[in-house]
């Protein structure tokens, strides 16, 4: 299915492409159009891309949800179950997606496939691309094989892959402070060189002033959310609301009043107001 579409993407941008380059060239006699050609070349290297940050954002995921998997496996190891059980708990469980994937795989190869569970462990530790879930994976198997404490094992890396996580944390606050820090710096340089090229003879900067909120919120945002460590948890809410009643009032504003700064105020505070993600008060009970 994604070959046939990456097909005839290709095959579509193939036969816009050419016909255009081709009058381009013998229009303008500019071999520039000639690029054109090489657009539908992208839809063939598209699989492999996709591919690699399909791969990488499922080793990413399946990293992060790797220490709270310890912490359920070494409680079930405390009480009598193997690794193979936590596996094929967790592929029943819709809490760890990245992991639910992986436990598919290793119970596929068991059950399906007719392989001791140990051997399914270790053949899912040599191929894996992930370095710390197949030493993870590889260290069971040999303790398990040697005789060693399997719970012991488990606890060392529970401890190990929590400090770990620990770090990240203090990592990622850093990181947000530091953000922080410079979107405030930011807030207090760029509208006074704004005002200063407005003075200077330059009026159009002056109507980006209010639209540099949006900008460095959205940016404050959007790099906040993707340096944050996940969780294997889903909050899900409807923000679409919010936003078009923001939207909404914003534009009424500003077609009544004509006060761009008192429009996005006023939307900003309706969306705050109407957004799901309000902090819950904590009842003194």
């Amino acid at each position: 299915m994604v070959s046939t579409r990456y097909t005839a993407l290709f095959l579509i941008a193939l036969t816009v492409c050419v016909p255009f380059a081709v009058a381009g060239v013998i229009v303008t006699k500019q071999f520039v159009f000639a690029g054109l050609l090489g657009l539908p070349v992208v839809f063939l290297f598209l699989p492999l891309v996709s591919f690699k940050n399909k791969k990488f954002d499922f080793s990413k995921a399946l990293l992060d949800e790797l220490p709270f998997f310890a912490s359920i496996a070494t409680i079930m190891s405390s009480a009598g179950l193997t690794l193979f059980s936590a596996f094929e708990r967790v592929s029943r469980s819709p809490v760890f997606r990245a992991f639910r994937s992986e436990s598919l795989i290793i119970t596929r190869d068991v059950e399906l496939f007719g392989r001791a569970p140990l051997d399914a462990l270790n053949e899912r530790a040599r191929r894996h691309p992930n370095r710390m879930y197949a030493s993870f994976l590889s260290g069971y198997t040999a303790i398990v094989k040697s005789g060693g404490s399997v719970e012991t094992y488990l606890i060392e890396r529970v401890r190990e892959y929590l400090e770990w996580l620990s770090f990240r944390w203090r990592q990622y606050a850093e990181k947000t402070s530091f953000l922080g820090e410079m979107m405030i710096l930011m807030f207090f340089l760029v509208p006074v060189f704004l005002i200063l090229g407005s003075a200077l003879g330059v009026s159009f900067l002056s109507a980006l002033l209010p639209v540099l909120p949006v900008v460095f919120g959205g940016v404050l945002y959007s790099s906040v959310i993707a340096n944050r460590p996940r969780y294997p948890d889903a909050i899900k809410a409807n923000v679409w609301l919010p936003i078009s009643l923001a939207a909404a009032c914003s534009f009424a504003v500003f077609f009544v009043l004509r006060i761009p700064y008192l429009s996005i105020g006023l939307g900003l505070g309706v969306f705050a107001r109407a957004s799901p993600f309000r902090p819950c008060r904590r009842s003194g009970r």
